[in-house]
């Protein structure tokens, strides 16, 4: 099955919430409580220059959250998969594509993917999109010491 990418909808708040597990609080800075509402209120500030989201889907419907934020000539991107899409490619599909719309739409010189150290599916995620690893830095997210690819 082929993954792509979409803007999330009002329509997608339930399964957003839903679909985040243990696995997802651990690794991301993800907020352990969130509701559909809030869902909705982070989506109306995206705006597209200096926030964006996106839904990872298979045959339309959500499988993963791809997210980047622009920092002057910097984008700092984001990504988790839901439980029955890992080990699929969901998550290499994804960074492609949001790594694509990134370069496609804003003007930045640097890519940064904030990984825990111990987060090996996702570092091997990043390296199978050419990342490479850069320097461990100080940031302030619930799992701490991510490394920046």
């Amino acid at each position: 099955m082929a993954f792509g990418i979409r803007r999330w909808s009002a329509a997608d708040a339930d399964w957003y919430v839903a679909a985040r597990d243990e696995t997802i609080l651990r690794w991301t800075s993800e907020p352990a409580v969130v509701t559909p509402a809030e869902f909705v209120d982070r989506l109306e500030a995206l705006d597209g220059v200096m926030t964006e989201g996106f839904a990872l889907v298979e045959s339309g419907a959500p499988v993963g959250n791809l997210a980047a934020v622009r920092r002057a000539d910097i984008a700092e991107l984001s990504y988790w998969v839901a439980a029955d899409a890992r080990g699929r490619g969901a998550a290499t599909s994804g960074l492609h594509a949001l790594t694509s719309w990134v370069l496609e739409n804003w003007d930045v010189t640097t890519l940064e993917l904030l990984i825990h150290p111990e987060n090996e599916g996702s570092i091997r995620v990043a390296e199978r999109c050419g990342y490479a690893r850069g320097e461990l830095r100080e940031v302030s997210l619930d799992c701490a010491g991510p490394v920046s690819y």
